[in-house]
């Protein structure tokens, strides 16, 4: 492009060019001005010579498409697009820095940096991999380092794949430009995965090789596989095994390494099944770095086949266990002592479908688990050394929390008997089910297969949590009759005060105690907590107590042998996701047994101690868009590796604000629709120390300056509350005061923003009340009969209404509590308004278990489905939020993405020692 004479400013399309800034493989980049929002961008235009060529043109139309839709603070940001002349151009955001390429001049990079640098790399390539984009073209060329230390990643959709056969390839390929002439494969040959040296198919697995070559290339400050020529450099990557990072770099940590390695594997099915695990792994290893530094194996020396497939994930979990052996505490003259040196990891069932909830066999040989089938949770047997798994459940209702008699020959399970979830059992090869205990939520068997435990919920006088310990040992042996059950059936005593929303038991081996973790009822202290409760009798006694960063979700355990340690899946409130401990419930420690990037949970200790198999993983949610036209489906509006729930329209229709877990502890962010702002608006820092344990539910005010928000902490007595925050900024505050008893949830504004009708609990009640915002007057109720998680929802409409979720079905009531109608006896999942009033938009589960989104016509009641959304996943939540977007032709919501796999550690060694 014609730069002016000195004096002049030279034009392009509607920007002043300055000056250049470089040119690459398609074209030349310029520093200019944009006199329309006063800006200086970057503007990329085509070589001239070539904007002719259709194909030239679709790869920079198609880079120009791929990067706007990305909205990343690791991916350059696109502006603007479009053709002057015979020339297109792409207008990007102005990158104030050098450039990796400029960096790797100077040398190897230090490991502090080097961490920091790849781990945001790997941050953008998941975003763009979740949205479904490859970069194809990955070199430090195409990585900027802004001034202050961000990461940019430029040009995605540069090099496509032509699919045509591999062609001398110039020497220019080999100094970093890219190849994309006709006949020839994409790329930059160096950093090629094997595939596009190949000319084959590529994905998302072919960047994750060339972020291999990079990271390598920063540690060792060399290119990996450049040779004299370009058929050489080919060459070496397609067959070419390097040795490993720790034998060329003394320094690197051996974690950093098998990452590395993980990443240069030949065959894509051996790199990561998710670049988001890539981007876990390398964030858990720079900041643990310190723990990470330990010697490595010596130069030159292979690393253990058994430890090359592991994720980086798993290396430091075997960190963490490493750093807890070489901790000892001596306590009561005894030096607890445990022996990783043998332990193996190893992926046991790790299908596309959800299997989590696993429990070894008494003879550590098979794992029992529940498996998603069809959005049916279902039973399953596998043995450990296999690799086929044998159906043992067919029901119409989810099947979980497995567990097995004594001798192996039968399971046990949770699913629904009758109206309620009770205790089934089935013969270990599969038979017909029967009823073991109706009205049980978790259940565990004694060692000598005689006394059955169970968690009941006896009273039903409270809304989240009045599940008791019960007993039973009936006459005869097992299986038993559920009325056999029943009649011996007690609750126990000795622990009858305890109430829990949520827990998990477990027989010690030796049968003298029964462990019970979990989270107690509202007039508790409400967050996690351990008991051993003395068999036949005595004083229940609590350990654990110094864990106060323990997480109200995933309560699980499971004994060792020697009826002393237990392995215990723990939520932490301040950092993403579970883990896994063991804990000495006599000297009241604990040592972490996992510390992945993901999540680990449901422990199940063989008999013989040596084995652990656990979920690793978890359901997530992603925001989806689903237009109200015929044949409508979901379609991403952006999906992450972390959760985004509960999505709710700005009254202007320009941005949606969601509940996403991106930074560990639930945050409310606000994001615009066009994607250019994503920022938060509701976290920890406005609460101080009383910690977030849950948001959800956020609703704008009629006018957009306040956005309500149902919150789970600490305080006041009562957790869940709902409070009311500035969008712009500024204190939190409680829409009833702290003294006000009961649980509120569900907040919906009315049509002038002056009053909230929202659910509270209180008096055994959910009721339907409604408060002036800011009067400090009490709430006036309006209803009396709602149902667990009823969500109110005000109607913009006239003659206004407040829907009312009741057990006899939906309902209609006037805000000043006056007329009611039942519109649905429908049970809904989530609902909301149209506009006009006139028709409620809802999401419900149809009696095959498929959800649907169904329009409800305000006058007549008529239904009409709009979209089936396919299979209800076999969840609690299927769905979150329901939101009118798009000026009400389309809805938004968040549909639950399922995760989890079955892993095993083997070689676990625990005991004792004597000092």
């Amino acid at each position: 492009m014609p730069i002016g004479p000195s004096g002049e400013t030279a034009r392009f399309a509607p920007y002043e060019v300055l000056g250049p800034l470089g040119s690459g493989g398609m074209g030349e980049v310029y520093r200019a001005w944009d006199p329309r929002l006063h800006r200086e961008v970057a503007l990329k235009v085509l070589r001239e010579h070539s904007g002719a060529d259709p194909d030239r043109l679709r790869r920079f139309v198609a880079e120009a498409r791929a990067a706007s839709a990305l909205n990343h603070p690791n991916i350059l940001t696109v502006f603007d697009a479009g053709v002057d002349g015979p020339a297109p151009y792409i207008v990007t955001e102005l990158i104030d820095g050098p450039s990796l390429r400029d960096e790797l001049r100077a040398g190897p990079v230090p490991l502090k940096r080097l961490l920091d640098v790849a781990a945001q790399i790997a941050d953008g390539l998941a975003e763009a991999h979740a949205a479904g984009i490859v970069h194809r073209d990955l070199k430090p060329e195409n990585i900027m380092i802004t001034r202050g230390g961000r990461v940019k990643i430029l040009d995605f959709g540069l090099a496509l794949p032509t699919g045509s056969a591999v062609a001398p390839v110039p020497p220019s390929a080999l100094n970093g430009d890219t190849v994309t002439e006709p006949g020839l494969i994409s790329g930059t040959v160096p950093y090629m995965s094997p595939e596009q040296a190949r000319g084959g198919a590529t994905d998302y697995r072919s960047d994750q090789f060339s972020f291999g070559l990079i990271l390598h290339e920063m540690a060792t400050g060399q290119p990996l596989f450049r040779r004299g020529t370009p058929a050489a450099t080919l060459d070496a990557v397609i067959n070419e095994d390097p040795p490993p990072l720790t034998a060329r770099v003394a320094n690197a940590p051996v974690l950093l390494s098998w990452i590395v390695e993980r990443c240069l594997a030949k065959l894509p099915a051996d790199r990561y099944a998710s670049t988001a695990d890539l981007a876990r792994d390398l964030r858990m290893l720079r900041d643990r770095l310190s723990e990470a530094q330990r010697p490595g194996p010596p130069a030159g020396r292979a690393v253990r086949p058994w430890m090359a497939g592991l994720s980086a994930a798993v290396v430091i979990l075997l960190i963490a266990l490493a750093a807890a052996v070489s901790v000892a505490w001596r306590l009561n003259g005894e030096r607890p002592a445990v022996d990783l040196s043998q332990v193996r990891f190893r992926a046991v069932a790790a299908g596309a479908a959800y299997e989590g909830l696993p429990a070894i066999s008494p003879d550590g040989e098979f794992v029992a688990y529940a498996a998603d089938v069809g959005g049916v949770l279902q039973i399953f047997t596998r043995r450990l050394s296999a690799d086929t798994a044998a159906q043992v459940t067919a029901s119409a209702y989810d099947c979980k929390h497995p567990f097995w008699s004594p001798d192996g020959k039968r399971l046990y399970y949770v699913s629904l008997a009758r109206q309620r979830e009770g205790i089934w059992s089935v013969g270990a090869a599969g038979g017909a089910p029967q009823v073991v205990v109706e009205n049980a939520t978790r259940a565990a068997i004694s060692p000598d297969g005689r006394t059955l435990a169970f968690l009941r919920d006896d009273e039903r006088a409270d809304t989240i949590g009045t599940a008791a310990l019960w007993l039973a040992t009936p006459e005869g042996s097992a299986p038993w009759s559920s009325d056999a059950v029943q009649r011996a059936a007690r609750r126990h005593e000795p622990f009858g005060a305890m109430r829990f929303i949520d827990a998990a038991l477990a027989f010690s081996p030796d049968g003298r105690s029964i462990a019970v973790c979990g989270v107690p009822g509202v007039r508790e202290d409400r967050m996690w907590q351990f008991w051993i409760v003395p068999l036949p009798g005595g004083e229940p006694r609590r350990r654990l107590q110094w864990w106060s960063d323990a997480g109200p979700r995933h309560v699980s355990l499971s004994w060792f042998a020697d009826s002393r340690h237990v392995a215990l899946g723990v939520m932490s409130l301040s950092t993403p996701g579970s883990h896994l401990w063991i804990a000495d419930l006599q000297t009241d420690r604990a040592w972490p047994l996992t510390r992945g990037a993901d999540s680990e949970s449901f422990p199940s200790v063989s008999a013989a101690g040596d084995r652990v198999v656990f979920t690793r993983g978890e359901p997530d949610y992603d925001l989806v868009r689903i237009p109200l036209g015929a044949g409508a489906a979901p379609r991403p509006l952006f999906a992450t590796p972390q959760s985004e729930s509960d999505p709710t329209l700005s009254p202007d229709g320009a941005a949606l604000a969601y509940v996403t877990d991106r930074n560990g502890p639930d945050e409310i962010w606000r994001r615009a629709l066009d994607g250019s702002v994503d920022r938060p608006l509701i976290t920890q820092r406005e609460f101080g120390a009383d910690r977030t344990v849950m948001l959800s539910s956020p609703a704008f005010s009629p006018d957009g300056r306040h956005i309500a928000y149902q919150r789970n902490g600490f305080a006041p007595r009562w957790p869940l509350r709902i409070w009311i925050s500035l969008v712009e900024g500024g204190a939190p505050a409680p829409l009833l005061p702290a003294n006000h008893e009961g649980l509120h949830s569900g907040p919906t504004w009315s049509p002038d923003g002056q009053w909230i009708a929202f659910a509270q609990w209180t008096g055994g009640q959910w009721q339907l009340a409604k408060v002036r915002v800011g009067s400090g007057d009490a709430p006036i109720v309006l209803r009396r009969d709602g149902v667990a998680n009823a969500a109110p929802h005000w109607s913009r409409g006239t003659p206004e209404w407040i829907t009312w979720e009741t057990a006899a079905g939906l309902m209609l009531v006037s805000p000043d509590g006056t007329r009611q109608r039942e519109l649905s006896k429908e049970q809904w999942l989530v609902h909301t308004w149209s506009h006009d009033g006139r028709q409620l938009l809802g999401i419900r589960q149809s009696d095959d278990r498929r959800l649907m989104l169904v329009g409800l016509a305000v006058e007549s009641g008529r239904e009409t489905v709009l979209a089936d959304l396919g299979a209800s996943i076999a969840f609690n939540n299927p769905v979150k939020g329901l939101t009118l977007t798009d000026g009400g032709r389309a809805v938004a919501t968040a549909l639950v993405r399922p995760r989890g796999d079955i892993w095993l550690a083997e070689g676990i060694r625990i005991r004792i020692e004597k000092p």
